[in-house]
């Protein structure tokens, strides 16, 4: 045997002598075996032994009102979910069950505080879409190893400006209004230009909250939020400014190109 291969002979005697392992695949975990849900129970696999898992109550119920069942890997880590869809309103709203790492019972998982509704899935990214009264709420999120991140939140698609926030670890940290292309991912942040030769900032919507700075005609801004209507309406907008930090403040309507 040559050197190389007594280095390889060494590595994998130690590898197994150590209780050293790859990742674990999903043949290895639990997972569901794709069979539709049947006297209470759903088939749960680890590796190639299988057994029926009973349901849980919401499960149950779900079955009882013929909610649909499929099974489809919507968190990207290679198993299947078991996706009830059923009515909520005038949307068709979904329920992921998963079964638990440690013993394969079968558990709810959600993934945030919305539900998730009339989804899509698009390269890589899981979209919910739900109808609140007059208006449309979008939400998209990243699926990947067994999660699904919420990653951005339009409201009031539909209406011409759509109020889009960011998140980071389920924390809101940026909001600004976005164009309402039909698309959530083709949706752009609202530029706009100053139009009058000095355009007084505000500290709030308030009208009379004035602030000592102001732009000038010719300054561009990016519109994070609209409050008001019409001419008297007011812009909180963010001004950047090379090698400082960005203003945010409020604007006048009428101090902006396009105003309506």
């Amino acid at each position: 045997m040559n050197d190389l291969m007594r280095c390889l002979a060494a590595l994998i005697g130690l590898a197994m002598a150590s209780g050293c392992h790859a990742a674990q695949t999903p043949a290895q975990g639990y997972r569901f075996a794709g069979s539709l849900p049947k006297e209470n129970a759903v088939d749960v696999c680890n590796g190639s032994k299988c057994r029926p898992m009973p349901v849980p109550e919401m499960l149950q119920f779900q079955l009882e009102e013929e909610y649909q069942a499929s099974f489809v890997d919507l968190d990207g880590d290679g198993r299947t979910e078991l996706v009830m869809t059923g009515p909520a309103g005038v949307n068709r709203c979904i329920t992921l069950y998963k079964p638990s790492p440690a013993d394969g019972r079968i558990t709810v998982y959600k993934p945030g505080d919305a539900s998730i509704c009339n989804y899509q899935l698009r390269a890589g990214y899981l979209y919910s879409q739900a109808r609140d009264g007059a208006t449309v709420v979008e939400e998209q999120y990243l699926a990947r190893d067994g999660h699904l991140v919420l990653q951005v939140r339009d409201s009031c698609v539909g209406c011409g400006q759509v109020t889009r926030e960011r998140f980071a670890a389920g924390k809101e940290v940026q909001r600004y209004l976005v164009t309402d292309a039909p698309r959530m991912e083709d949706r752009r942040p609202i530029g706009n230009t100053v139009v009058v030769d000095k355009a007084p900032l505000f500290n709030s919507a308030d009208a009379t909250d004035r602030s000592r700075m102001y732009l000038v005609k010719g300054d561009a801004v990016e519109v994070l939020e609209r409050a008001g209507a019409g001419h008297s309406a007011m812009y909180r907008v963010r001004y950047a400014r090379a090698g400082k930090p960005a203003i945010e403040k409020w604007l006048q309507c009428s101090s902006l190109g396009n105003c309506r």
